[in-house]
């Protein structure tokens, strides 16, 4: 680590889905051609939350000054919200390239925190139940700097001006079967709203294939390719019952060879492989009212071959577990070494982050760099021997109070007493609070674990509560960032295989 290792629809009316995709003509607004901006605010802002909500009323202490594309900008763009709740956290209505500080955002989603008011458009459960495209506009929008001009990134419009409600799962795309192995296929399941995330593990024989026949021999793995739906945020294989995984995918793909290096690792007769599948709730379907629901499903093509030069096995850190802890102060390092019984040889190996892992490194035995950043988190790196240190910085959108002045979060109490200024390079992860006015989730070794992930609570009858079935305040909480299995918890592992 290079730092510590080193529509908005206001009124009470639904919109329209017809209206939601008109205005697809360019019109004059300063710019040279159509932009995200401009489908927007003609197609959400201006025809729907100006008359009764944020004109001459200014609901929500929000007033626009006039139903323009320019007028709506300077109401949202870089300004502090008048909720106190909101405010006292350092969301602002619109935070240029962090969607996930952007007030308007939570409204929109329905995610509404303790304290802060209803979900928009008011008396609804949300716009993103009307038109979950439109939200994932906004969204795209905002992480591209919230430009006034241009088409952005991540628009699911086919035209900048336009806004397309439907925001549906793609359809995957099974890949052929390896001419060297076996196709292996994962159970297929679904997640349901309040469902944020979901599991599924599927155990599997590897079974015969023209390379090898492991109903009878013993074969080796010299390659894994992994393709899974979208939405899938990480994939693992492993052997049947073992923890120290053979491949991991951080996304909903990865292409793992070890025919570089002569290598694979060994498959008793008979011997099962377990696929497990983590996949994030990103995707609705239609027509309004929305459900958010997504479908996890994973092809894994398993390279076989019946004899290898070098016998790789998964590699296990110097305490035999994959899994590190993410200490509860929600902001800082984890880091671990990996200490093979024998210096020499070979190995491949990367992290296992999290999304809120801003930086990972791997360093060996001389203290230089082998690799570092993002990238690291989903790629495999050979190198010669060991020992291997490996760490990640997370951040769980604050930082402690010991680099800011106590107070430094306005109203917010909690955070003033726990945190300093909000640090905008990771979204912040919410929690169902257990104990009022403690931060959930507590570090493994302190005899607790991850908070519940939620986004609403029972503040607003209108909105969502994941915290209902959960025992304690049912208020959702910033919470503390620590090791979970879940797609929301944080991670920092060495997964790789040694020969």
């Amino acid at each position: 680590m290079k730092r510590t290792l080193r529509k908005i629809a206001g009124s009470g009316a639904a919109v329209s889905l017809a209206l939601l995709c008109l205005h697809s003509e360019a019109r004059a607004h300063g710019c040279s051609s159509a932009s995200a901006w401009q489908g927007i605010s003609s197609n959400i802002l201006e025809l729907s939350c100006f008359t009764g909500c944020h004109g001459g009323s200014g609901n929500g202490g929000m007033v626009v000054s006039i139903n323009t594309e320019d007028g709506w900008y300077a109401a949202l763009v870089d300004r502090a919200p008048v909720n106190t709740a909101a405010s006292g956290v350092g969301k602002l209505r619109v935070d240029p390239s962090r969607a996930w500080n952007s007030y308007v955002v939570d409204k929109l989603m329905g995610d509404v925190k303790f304290g802060e008011g209803n979900p928009m458009p008011n008396l609804s459960t949300g716009y993103v139940y009307q038109c979950p495209g439109g939200v994932e506009k906004i969204k795209a929008w905002i992480l591209a700097g919230a430009p006034e001009c241009g088409a952005v990134d991540g628009d699911p419009s086919p035209d900048p001006a336009l806004v397309v409600c439907d925001l549906n799962q793609p359809a995957p795309s099974p890949p052929a079967p390896p001419s060297d192995g076996v196709q292996l296929v994962g159970t297929p399941f679904t997640v349901d709203r309040p469902a944020r995330g979901g599991k599924q593990v599927t155990t599997l024989p590897v079974g015969t294939a023209p390379t090898c026949d492991n109903t009878q021999q013993q074969c080796f793995i010299t390659g894994i390719d992994i393709t899974a739906s979208a939405g899938t945020e990480y994939v693992t294989v492993a052997h049947a019952g073992e923890s120290a995984p053979i491949a991991v995918a951080r996304g909903a793909s990865l292409s793992l060879t070890l025919g570089d290096v002569a290598a694979g690792v060994p498959v008793l007769p008979n011997q099962q492989l377990e696929i497990q599948q983590w996949i994030r709730n990103d995707y609705w379907v239609g027509p309004a009212p929305y459900t958010n629901t997504t479908t996890g499903s994973v092809y894994v093509n398993v390279h076989l071959a019946s004899a290898v030069a070098n016998q790789a096995q998964p590699l296990r850190d110097d305490a035999g577990s994959q899994a590190l802890v993410v200490p509860p102060q929600s902001y800082g390092a984890t880091a671990g070494v990996w200490l093979p019984t024998a210096l020499a040889g070979s190995a491949k190996v990367g992290i296992w982050a999290d999304p809120r892992a801003l930086e990972t490194e791997l360093v060996d035995a001389e203290g230089q760099t082998l690799a570092d950043g993002p990238t690291v988190a989903q790629g495999y790196t050979t190198v010669a021997g060991g020992p291997i240190a490996y760490g990640c910085v997370h951040a769980n959108g604050w930082v402690p109070n010991g680099v800011a002045s106590v107070g430094s979060n306005g109203s917010n109490w909690m955070l003033n007493d726990l945190t300093g200024p909000v640090d905008l390079s990771s979204p912040l992860k919410w929690g169902c609070e257990e104990t009022a006015n403690v931060p959930p989730g507590l570090s493994g070794l302190a005899g607790g674990g991850p908070a519940t992930f939620c986004a609403s609570s029972s503040e607003s009858p209108n909105s969502t509560n994941d915290c209902a079935a959960v025992p304690g305040t049912q208020r959702c909480r910033p919470a503390n960032l620590v090791y979970g299995d879940g797609v929301d918890d944080g991670r920092c592992s060495l997964v790789g295989l040694s020969w």
